[in-house]
């Protein structure tokens, strides 16, 4: 996994690395690799911040 959309865990107010503005509630698309990953990587380990889940669709498969 390369990136994610990271979103803030109970309202927690954890700041971009490079922006230095605060991440958004609704959640933003992040690197998990390199320098500016590491810094991610950490935020995940402490719970600042998860990953935000998706909905899964059904697939749909031949009718037999």
């Amino acid at each position: 996994m390369e990136a994610a959309i990271l979103i803030p865990v109970n309202g927690a107010k954890v700041r971009d690395p490079k922006t230095r503005n605060y991440l958004l509630g609704a959640g933003e698309l992040k690197t998990l690799i390199g320098p500016e990953g590491r810094y991610w990587r950490r935020r995940l380990n402490d719970t600042s911040v998860m990953i935000k889940p998706t909905a899964k669709r059904p697939i749909r498969g031949k009718a037999e």
